[in-house]
């Protein structure tokens, strides 16, 4: 095997690892609120060989990880175009105590300066080899809520957010021309969509 293709099959590794940790790591948040709120009474919360030892796994590597989440959330910043009206997370702050784990990127889009819809462009960019993801709706709206009395409207900040935000890509195995080439996509796909609403 070339050593080509021995660092892609380690990167694909790495991200097929990567994934699982955040699924499983999801799945005990999620058993661990359900079952706070009553909803899973008789339902077991433990995770599965497999999960618990990809997880154990990927724990000594954890803060390499996040270190280079850090570095690469740092470069969508010097990237992004500001022209593009994006309103990007907030950056963390060195001099802080708090700093996120950039576990996801996620600008909002200016959707009411766009002549495209959120759908057409994670259409768009997916036309470019690019995924998207949309982390997260507005927790009111979820099926769990609404039997809980929520509706639509009673969080319009919420509503609002959840419409517009897009995940971009971002895990530790990306390259820094990766994230240029996530830009790249966003200025071809944005500025003329601004320019065809400001018509």
């Amino acid at each position: 095997m070339s050593s080509h293709a021995s660092s892609r099959r380690e990167r694909r590794l790495s991200v097929a690892l990567g994934l699982n940790v955040v699924i499983v790591v999801a799945q005990v948040v999620v058993g661990v609120v359900a079952a706070s709120l009553g909803l899973l009474a008789d339902a077991a919360h433990n995770l599965t060989d497999v999960a618990a030892a990809i997880g154990l796994g990927q724990l000594p590597h954890l803060d390499a990880f996040n270190r280079r989440r850090a570095e690469l959330a740092e470069r969508y910043f010097e990237r992004i175009d500001p022209a593009l009206g994006l309103a990007l997370p907030l950056r963390d702050d060195e001099t802080g105590p708090a700093r996120g784990n950039w576990h996801m990127f996620q600008p909002l889009l200016p959707l009411s300066r766009l002549s495209l819809t959120r759908g057409e462009f994670i259409e768009a960019m997916k036309a470019r080899g690019i995924g998207i993801g949309v982390h997260y709706p507005a927790m009111h709206r979820f099926t769990l809520y609404r039997r809980m009395g929520w509706k639509d409207g009673d969080f319009p900040n919420a509503e609002a957010i959840g419409a517009s935000t897009v995940t971009l890509p971002l895990f530790p195995a990306m390259h820094d021309t990766d994230i240029d080439r996530v830009c790249q996509a966003l200025t071809e796909i944005i500025a003329p969509a601004l320019r065809a609403r400001a018509a």
